[in-house]
């Protein structure tokens, strides 16, 4: 759906839509050497999180398509020969 999703508080890499399960997923992408994932999976703060639901509440409030649910993941891509990715669901879970 969006790509580098930007609005005053922040930005979202991507902005996806599961049609079969009517869910708008949000996602935080980050890249780096194998070494670089515990400090990839430990970046997700506080400061982050508060950013990143603040501008997904903003997505949601004009999104003109109907959704069930939403999900919060983060992917982290390896560079290096393999190219291996990471995915991490459900990284922020809302009350």
């Amino acid at each position: 759906m969006e790509k580098n999703y930007q609005k005053r508080a922040g930005e979202i890499d991507l902005i996806l839509y599961d049609k079969k399960r009517k869910m708008v997923i949000f996602v935080e992408v980050k890249s780096g050497h194998k070494s670089d994932f515990y400090v990839f999976t430990n970046a997700i703060n506080e400061k982050k999180i508060k950013k990143i639901t603040k501008v997904a509440a903003e997505y949601i409030e004009n999104l003109d398509i109907s959704y069930e649910d939403i999900r919060f993941d983060a992917v982290f891509i390896e560079r290096n020969d393999a190219g291996r990715i990471r995915q991490l669901k459900n990284v922020i879970r809302l009350n």
